[in-house]
């Protein structure tokens, strides 16, 4: 049973890793339903939420091919509809 997530993504050294996350997001694409960034005040760390519709499965997938991306970490919460 699809659910409303909302994925949070924070990026450090985010010109390093932009593309290796951007692939990540790409690949889930069809479940998402919004997407933000704002880039921290230092310029170096990258914040990213998402808010998707999918199973719970799909979004601890995403979360754990985003999180075996070195310098990201992510998390999920469900909402219930």
């Amino acid at each position: 049973m699809n659910q409303i997530g909302i994925i949070g993504i924070a990026v450090n050294n985010r010109a390093d890793r932009a593309a290796e996350v951007q692939d990540v997001i790409t690949r889930f694409g069809d479940a998402i339903i919004a997407r933000m960034g704002v880039p921290s005040p230092d310029r170096y760390t990258g914040i990213i939420t998402v808010i998707m519709e999918a199973g719970v499965s799909e979004m601890e997938k995403m979360v754990a091919d985003l999180s075996s991306i070195e310098g990201v970490v992510s998390n999920y919460c469900v909402l219930n509809k």
